[in-house]
């Protein structure tokens, strides 16, 4: 069995290997995927399925090493919109294994929860941008496993 050693990536090369998976497996299935590269926001892909349906598609990686407890990934809100075809795709990289893949439904943030997150940053003196996030923990793997890639993918091919 190969190792894959992830953490010798860099985040670039990391959120590249996300995308080309996460586009092989798409056209796998049939879709046609147009990729784009929006700077500072991660990968995007537009895909077409066989039925004509038009889906949106953000990729994001995250590294989750044994020792790791927790990892955060997030989207801005003006860059991730709440409708039924958009959706966010994770790659989750640990070393020496193939990565896990999640493809979660942009409808999921409409009832944040301890996995799910809907941060506005309305208080003085918070300059972030309101983000829709996701809070990995060992616990929320187990939540998380509710949108294995093959699981959702699944049910937008039929």
């Amino acid at each position: 069995m190969p190792l894959y050693l992830w953490n010798q990536y860099t985040k670039p090369e990391l959120a590249k290997v996300a995308q080309d998976i996460i586009g092989d497996k798409l056209s796998d299935c049939g879709f046609e995927v147009k990729r784009e590269n929006i700077k500072d926001h991660g990968f995007h892909m537009n895909a077409q399925s066989e039925n004509g349906s038009f889906l949106r598609f953000q990729v994001r990686s995250c590294r989750f090493p044994a020792g790791m407890r927790s990892n955060y990934i997030f989207t801005p809100k003006s860059k991730f919109t709440i409708d039924n075809s958009s959706y966010m795709s994770v790659v989750l990289f640990v070393d020496e294994v193939l990565p896990d893949l999640y493809l979660i439904p942009s409808r999921t943030w409409e009832q944040p929860n301890k996995l799910f997150k809907d941060y506005d940053y309305g208080k003085p003196g918070q300059k972030s941008a309101p983000e829709w996030g996701i809070y990995i923990t060992r616990k929320n793997l187990q939540l998380l496993s509710e949108f294995k890639f093959e699981n959702i993918l699944d049910k937008l091919s039929s």
